[in-house]
């Protein structure tokens, strides 16, 4: 009974065992009795198992010519020492015998490299970097695909913005940021096959990019021209036109400028009717490209809607000549505060105290025309706007 066991074990165990190592590689059985290795001809995978059981008798696995590169092995298959594996790591036939019975028994395995699945590997940015608006920064990945690659942004984890729809999977792009890109840190790339959108990778981490602004920006032989809008910034000073040269902005044009200290407006600034120019002294060190701030409660007041802030005061007529009215907007019968007007230029023009009722009258007789910033103080909340005085 148990020989037809043993001969019913052999013939049956002629097989194949998957073995699930996220690779799809394959575990080969091959049983050694006497007088031989069966089944004696194995077709396998590079990264397959071989293995190797003892039935019967007293036998060696020895290998005997392989393919450049392929480990050589020699094992005992006993009733002491039952099983031997070797990782196939080369492809090529692999011959072996049993040096107990070198005649008898001799088998071979030939081995097959399988190409590895489609990859794309994204190498940069991968978390840390720091680019800035405005430069150009080269996107790197490695891959094994021959189609084209698509790379887009994704900040705080969601599709932001496509960078390409399509590139040649080189492994480089040259990615120029726009001078407006919005700064932030909780950006990454993201790069996908154009044929098949469950090849892709991304960066392992954040990146950042960040504002590049110049301490100083002159503007000099300019025009906005109708349906433009630019932005400029500085960290300290910007200065328009001047030196006999212009900036001109035409009807239907629009130009921000920011600087953290001055704006100089010199000859040869002009906004023609329908134009507009709006420079200001930034507070928050926010400039041309920055995300625009988060708008909150200011005072705390639970009466009104979270996420919702209502105006300090407000200015009328505006544009203005002469004089213009300010009115408090919370408490237009009872409100104080202090009052500061701002040039272009980032000075302080005049200050002044608010006492009495809600609505004040302020005479800016004797100011240029121009755009003016209106800046009021009351209690713990503050308020800006903007005043265009007419000539």
């Amino acid at each position: 009974m148990k020989n037809n066991l043993i001969q019913y074990f052999v013939v049956t165990m002629w097989l194949t065992l998957f073995i699930n190592d996220n690779s799809f590689a394959v575990k080969h059985i091959v049983q050694v009795a006497n007088f031989s290795f069966a089944p004696a001809s194995v077709n396998v995978n590079v990264g397959d198992t071989m293995r190797w059981v003892w039935i019967s008798g007293v036998h060696t696995t020895t290998s005997s010519t392989l393919p450049a590169g392929a480990a050589i092995w020699d094992a005992p298959i006993t009733s002491a020492v039952q099983s031997f594996e070797y990782k196939v790591t080369v492809a090529g036939v692999h011959n072996y015998y049993c040096k107990i019975h070198p005649v008898s028994m001799i088998a071979s395995f030939t081995a097959t490299a399988v190409p590895p699945p489609p990859f794309i590997t994204v190498l940069s940015p991968d978390g840390g970097e720091d680019w800035m608006q405005g430069t150009s920064q080269d996107i790197t990945w490695s891959d094994n695909v021959s189609e084209d690659v698509k790379i887009d942004l994704y900040k705080n984890g969601s599709f932001f913005q496509a960078i390409i729809a399509a590139t040649p999977s080189t492994g480089l792009y040259s990615w120029a940021i726009p001078g407006n890109q919005q700064t932030a840190a909780d950006y990454k790339i993201r790069i996908t096959s154009v044929t098949n959108n469950l090849v892709l990778d991304e960066s392992g981490n954040n990146f950042t990019i960040s504002q590049n602004v110049p301490a100083m920006r002159s503007l000099q032989n300019m025009t906005i021209a109708n349906g433009q809008a630019d932005c400029f910034d500085a960290t300290q000073t910007i200065s328009v036109a001047g030196g006999g040269t212009n900036v001109v902005v035409q009807n239907g044009g629009s130009v921000i400028l920011i600087a953290g200290q001055n704006i100089l407006m010199l000859p040869g600034t002009v906004v023609e009717p329908g134009g507009m120019m709006h420079a200001y002294i930034t507070t928050n060190g926010q400039y041309c490209g920055s995300p625009p701030p988060a708008i909150v409660n200011a005072t705390g007041d639970n009466n009104r809607p979270a996420g919702s802030i209502t105006p300090l005061f407000k200015i009328y007529p505006n544009p203005a000549s002469g004089a213009f009215n300010l009115k408090f907007i919370d408490d237009p019968g009872s409100s104080t505060g202090y009052l500061e007007i701002y040039g272009m230029s980032g000075a302080k023009i005049l200050t002044g105290s608010l006492e009495g009722d809600g609505m004040h009258r302020i005479s800016v007789s004797g100011m240029p025309a121009g755009i003016y910033q209106v800046r009021v103080i009351s209690g713990n909340r503050s308020g800006t706007e903007k005043l265009i005085l007419l000539p």
